[in-house]
C-alpha cells in the first residue's frame, strides 16, 4: 500500500511539474457558486493553484480564504477572463454573462469578448487527484481564449 502511495504522489508531482509556467498568461476573477456569489483571496488554495498555471487571480492580494466579491472593485480590476464554477451542469457561459450584465459589470472586457469559462461543480474547488486535471484543462481553456500558448 505504501509503495502505491509514494507512486501516486510521484505521478501527480509530475503532473504539477508539467502544468506549472513562470509567467502570467491572464488576469482572472474567479467565482464559486455556494448559493452566493464567493471569490478566493490570498489564503485560498485555488488562488495558488491559479498561480500554479499562469493565471493571476484579480483578488490574490485580499488577506482572506473565501470572501464575497466587491463589484465594484472587481470593475477596476478588469480581469481577462471570468472563471465560474457552477452549481449544477446547466448552466454556460452565456448564463454568467448576462448575471453579471445583471450585476452592472457589463462593461467588464471579459464580458464584452466573451472570455468566460464555467467549471463543473466541485471541480476547482475540489481538492484531490482530479484537481490538477482540472488545472490542465482549465489552463488550456484559458490559453484558447487569449491566444496564447506556453
Amino acid at each position: 500500500m505504501h509503495a502505491r502511495a509514494v507512486e501516486r504522489a510521484m505521478e501527480l508531482l509530475e503532473v504539477a511539474s508539467s502544468i506549472a509556467r513562470r509567467e502570467i498568461l491572464a488576469r482572472v476573477y474567479y467565482e464559486v457558486d455556494l448559493g452566493e456569489p464567493v471569490t478566493v483571496g490570498a489564503f485560498s488554495y485555488i488562488s495558488s493553484s491559479l498561480r500554479l498555471i499562469g493565471l493571476e487571480n484579480v483578488f490574490a492580494r485580499e488577506p482572506a480564504a473565501y470572501m464575497r466579491p466587491d463589484f465594484r472593485r472587481l470593475a477596476e480590476l478588469e480581469p481577462d477572463v471570468i472563471i465560474y464554477e457552477a452549481r449544477d451542469e446547466s448552466i454556460a457561459p452565456g448564463d454568467v454573462e448576462r448575471m453579471f450584465r445583471d450585476r452592472g459589470l457589463e462593461e467588464l472586457k471579459a464580458i464584452r469578448e466573451g472570455r468566460v469559462i464555467v467549471l463543473g461543480p466541485d471541480s476547482l474547488a475540489h481538492y484531490g487527484p482530479s484537481h490538477f486535471k482540472t488545472l490542465a484543462e482549465l489552463a488550456k481553456n484559458v490559453e484558447d481564449l487569449v491566444g496564447r500558448s506556453p
